[in-house]
């Protein structure tokens, strides 16, 4: 298997775009209706959401290509000199459980370290099943919250942290 993983340029945007478009539903839609997994993705993968994203100081996405096919992406941000969050990262589901889903995060705390982080905090739903693997790769639980995303949508998440060392 061959992996290649590429800090994103504008003119990918339509590629997370697209892979987000497929990736979303399967991930979300035992947990959120499908109302709310539209609305979230236009309100979170819009043209002008990801060219917001992309435009904002410190922001990074990453696309993880796997055998010659963009499977997956990744959105990090410093938030301080200190703390980055990760606001998203997302495979296939064809390729989870291959270990593909660690190196992407690896990647990414890595990039981040080296730019001067010392801690990895990110959001995920409380009944999201990917909330083991976050436990996995050395994240802990923070905090619940709700997060109130308009249209009567809320995100109710645990916020997770991970020092990097």
């Amino acid at each position: 298997m061959e992996i290649y993983i590429r800090q994103a340029f504008i003119t990918d945007l339509p590629i997370i775009k697209s892979l987000a478009l497929s990736i979303w539903p399967e991930t979300y839609s035992s947990i959120l209706s499908a109302q709310q997994i539209e609305y979230m993705l236009e309100l979170f993968y819009s043209n002008n959401a990801l060219t917001n994203d992309f435009n904002k100081t410190g922001y990074h996405f990453f696309i993880i290509n796997i055998d010659e096919v963009d499977s997956g992406y990744a959105g990090v941000e410093a938030k301080d000199n200190y703390t980055w969050h990760l606001h998203k990262i997302y495979l296939s589901q064809k390729f989870h459980g291959k270990g593909l889903g660690k190196v992407l995060i690896r990647y990414v705390e890595n990039f981040a370290k080296e730019h001067g982080a010392s801690f990895l905090t990110l959001n995920v739903n409380r009944y999201n099943k990917s909330l083991h693997f976050y436990k996995a790769c050395g994240y802990t639980i923070l905090k619940e919250e709700n997060i109130d995303i308009g249209n009567g949508f809320f995100m109710n998440d645990y916020v997770m942290k991970k020092e990097l060392k």
